[in-house]
């Protein structure tokens, strides 16, 4: 009777032992299962925190690609301009006068100098600065001619003649006038948006971009 209860009780210690293992070995599982889902979730929000400065990454390219594409950023403006001019041409005892009226359509090409060494694209405290000289002309004024007539005393004028003489001499008028106009307000913002614009969606399409930052322009003295 003392030899059956003393295995009864080394039956007992061995179940509660292997209760206290079985116990244990759940506890420990169920620990590991929380520090596999906490790597998970810490690479994944480490992946998503990479994501969003993963911008800083392609700034070189971003440069790249906006002097590869300098063209397409160009700002154009037109213009619509009745000019109207004196006129006179004397023939021996004979003279001509009248009006020259030209209907003109004037077209502007602003934009960036946008060589190597002529900006910068930095990472501030509120984003991306676009560092560059202010807007220029791109090219001469393109002046097309829509229709032109002229009101005259007699018919000593060549009126198609007279009308390309003076194209050619308001040549340097428009020029100067887009000068000019390169440094209004309108012309920056719209050349500004253009160049924001571009480089915005080139990086919006780079491979881990989660967000892209505020992009701002600054003129360089």
């Amino acid at each position: 009777m003392l030899t059956l209860l003393k295995y009864l009780l080394a039956a007992l210690v061995i179940l509660a032992g292997a209760l206290a293992l079985d116990a244990a070995y759940n506890e420990y599982s169920s620990l590991l299962n929380r520090v596999v889902t906490a790597e998970e979730q810490l690479s994944t929000s480490r992946d998503e925190l990479l994501g969003y400065s993963k911008y800083t990454d392609y700034i070189v390219k971003g440069k790249q690609s906006l002097a590869g594409e300098a063209k397409l950023l160009t700002a154009k403006m037109t213009e619509e301009v009745v000019w109207v001019e004196h006129v006179e041409k004397k023939l021996m005892f004979f003279k001509s006068s009248g009006a020259l009226i030209l209907n003109l359509s004037i077209e502007y090409a602003f934009g960036f100098d946008l060589s190597p060494n002529q900006y910068e694209i930095v990472a501030s405290h509120s984003g991306l600065e676009i560092q560059l000289g202010k807007p220029i002309a791109l090219t001469r004024a393109s002046i097309s001619l829509k229709s032109w007539d002229i009101v005259s005393q007699s018919l000593l004028v060549d009126e198609k003649a007279a009308s390309l003489d003076l194209l050619a001499r308001l040549q340097p008028v428009f020029d100067a006038k887009a000068r000019t106009l390169a440094d209004s307000e309108a012309v920056r913002v719209l050349c500004e948006r253009k160049l924001i614009d571009h480089l915005s969606q080139f990086l919006e399409k780079q491979p881990g971009v989660r967000f892209v930052p505020r992009i701002s322009v600054s003129y360089r003295k």
